[in-house]
């Protein structure tokens, strides 16, 4: 599987470094961007070179050379998810390095935790993608698996991130009375003490998906005739 690791690696190797370039610099200046939009285009960045990989080799004649290979099916489509797992944990790490930078000179915390959601949610949310992508792929072709996983995530995907995230930012100022004063209170529904439970939990079930996904893939890799 190695063998497969390095060839891979070499195709995508100078496109994934401009793309993460982008990614750090999208981050670092995270606080000018409508949030919306940054959250598209970090969530682009991953699977764009996924999407190309899977389509050179199959225009290439990859996808049955490697069968005539001394490779089992689950290395072959283990290597797949590697390089898609690697790129998402890449992508956030670069987001929330250059991404802090802001926030530490600025000390708004609250914006903060809002950025370390956004992180979290490009993982979930490309790992959905990619968790979509790859089976429907490896059963179909490339290009129909980019349609199915485009349809899903953009008619399914996004209209629930969106209603989640015009949930998340409903906080406002409410007042309570005591008698003859009032106290005036800004409720946030992102905070600190939320956002790593958030962070975590988002986290790791984008990564769990991809995980299940390798699985279904296998089964579809090992039943399909090439």
């Amino acid at each position: 599987m190695k063998t497969l690791l390095v060839k891979d690696t070499k195709y995508i190797a100078i496109p994934l470094l401009l793309l993460l370039l982008l990614d750090a610099i999208l981050a670092t200046f995270y606080t000018y961007l409508e949030e919306p939009g940054s959250f598209l285009l970090f969530f682009c960045l991953p699977i764009t070179v996924i999407f190309a990989l899977f389509s050179r080799n199959h225009s290439q004649g990859w996808d049955k050379y490697v069968n005539a290979l001394p490779f089992t099916p689950q290395e072959i489509v283990a290597e797949k998810y590697i390089i898609a797992a690697g790129i998402v944990l890449l992508t956030q790490i670069i987001m929330l390095l250059f991404g802090t930078i802001p926030f530490i000179l600025s000390h708004s915390t609250i914006d903060y935790a809002k950025f370390l959601v956004t992180t979290s949610s490009t993982v979930l949310i490309s790992s959905i993608t990619l968790g979509i992508f790859i089976p429907c792929s490896i059963s179909m072709n490339p290009a129909k698996g980019t349609a199915v996983s485009i349809f899903l995530v953009v008619c399914v995907l996004f209209p629930i991130f969106y209603v989640c995230y015009i949930q998340s930012n409903m906080g406002g100022y409410y007042t309570t009375s005591y008698g003859s004063s009032y106290m005036h209170t800004y409720i946030d529904p992102i905070n600190e003490a939320s956002t790593p439970v958030i962070f975590w939990i988002t986290t790791i079930f984008g990564y769990l998906t991809l995980y299940g996904s390798y699985h279904g893939s296998v089964i579809l890799y090992q039943k399909k005739d090439y």
